[in-house]
């Protein structure tokens, strides 16, 4: 089975490219496939690419950290709050990434070591 990419074109473009001489030979040649989304499919060309493989990647949610304040103090309301969209396996680089920005340079050991440390002073 012979793997392309595909380009994703609009849909005023297709008849350009399929009436273009020179496309319309990638095309029928399989070398080129483009397709365009419709409002619930997808349309390739050529029609007779029979498997597609596909990679959704969308915009993650903005986080929210929602609280109310209490004797004067921020109090974490998970009823509002919004996670973090992000795998489990990158968890320690966005803590490092957030750390650097508050002005803490940590290396990992020293996060994790740090992170203990709060866990046990209760914070």
């Amino acid at each position: 089975m012979l793997e392309n990419d595909v380009d994703i074109v609009r849909d005023s473009e297709i008849g350009g490219i399929t009436g273009s001489r020179i496309f319309s030979k990638h095309l029928s040649a399989m070398n080129k496939v483009i397709a365009a989304f419709y409002s619930d499919y997808i349309q390739f060309y050529p029609t007779k690419v029979q498997t597609a493989i596909l990679t959704y990647l969308r915009k993650p949610i903005d986080p929210v950290w929602a609280f109310t304040v209490s004797n004067g103090r921020p109090v974490y309301d998970a009823a509002n709050s919004v996670d973090l969209e992000a795998p489990d396996e990158v968890a320690n680089e966005i803590i490092m990434m957030a750390a650097s920005y508050l002005g803490i340079n940590l290396r990992e050991p020293e996060l994790i070591q740090y992170s203990e440390m709060l866990k046990n002073q209760g914070v």
